[in-house]
């Protein structure tokens, strides 16, 4: 897939999703200051040892009534979920959000790698069953309704925990529109966001929000090139609300799975 976007120098962050007080919680790899994930300039390893997802998995069975209480990133507990899933495949993260019947989802997330998805699927399927919990491969798709509440933040952290007073970056649903095009068998899509600028965070964390849009299995499955643009770009002019771009991906490009 061709993503255009600047590279600088990687720093680390924590970012969160926010839609009144129950948005999804996400971890993530390394970014740049202008967006660059520092893991995809290297050769990714798609290995994990059973030994290792299933002590993930048993630490996970754990320690869930904490996990259940957690409020936010700043939780005690957040960073040690990293950490814990890290020890399976380094480039492997993860996302925590609301589920039907009163549940949270745990998301086992490839970040995007498709030389990842046999990993996560096999961690997942090695998955116990877990009070209160439902636990999915792939970050999902979010319904237009929550995801048009959607902003998404960063901030710099130091070993998974966000750095006192650091200036908190975002971008919101309601500032992004998007163009579609089918390419061959797949499409292209163009972001434009508010106020946008090449040499900052905000197209990584376009991105990302891309996958709540589409689904992580889609965004790597149904798309071709991902372009972003300030929305005073002329090109913005018959662009769509964000919220409608699963809805549309879905009919230009049918079920791919």
């Amino acid at each position: 897939m061709k993503i255009y976007r600047l590279v600088a120098p990687a720093v680390t962050v924590v970012l969160s999703l926010a839609a009144c007080s129950n948005g999804p919680l996400r971890s993530s790899s390394d970014i740049g200051a202008g967006g660059q994930v520092e893991s995809q300039q290297e050769a990714i390893n798609p290995s994990g040892s059973a030994e290792n997802i299933k002590a993930f998995w048993t630490w996970f069975d754990q320690h869930h009534a904490d996990l259940s209480a957690m409020a936010g990133p700043d939780a005690p507990i957040f960073p040690e979920i990293g950490r814990h899933i890290k020890d399976i495949n380094r480039a492997l993260v993860f996302e925590i959000g609301p589920a039907p019947a009163g549940e949270k989802e745990f998301a086992v997330s490839a970040d995007g790698k498709e030389v990842l998805f046999p990993l996560v699927e096999k961690i997942v399927s090695a998955a116990p069953v877990v009070p209160g919990w439902k636990i999915v491969a792939f970050r999902q798709k979010t319904p237009p309704s929550l995801l048009r509440e959607l902003a998404i933040f960063a901030q710099p952290a130091e070993d998974g925990k966000v750095v006192p007073g650091s200036e908190q970056m975002g971008v919101a649903v309601k500032d992004m529109r998007f163009s579609l095009q089918k390419v061959g068998g797949k499409a292209k899509v163009i972001i434009f966001i508010k106020d946008f600028r090449e040499d900052g965070p905000q197209s990584h964390m376009a991105e990302m929000m891309l996958h709540q849009a589409v689904g992580e299995y889609d965004f790597v499955k149904k798309l071709d090139a991902i372009e972003f643009k300030s929305d005073s770009s002329p090109e913005a002019k018959d662009a769509r609300p964000f919220e409608e771009l699963g809805e549309a991906l879905d009919k230009l490009i049918p079920g791919v799975k």
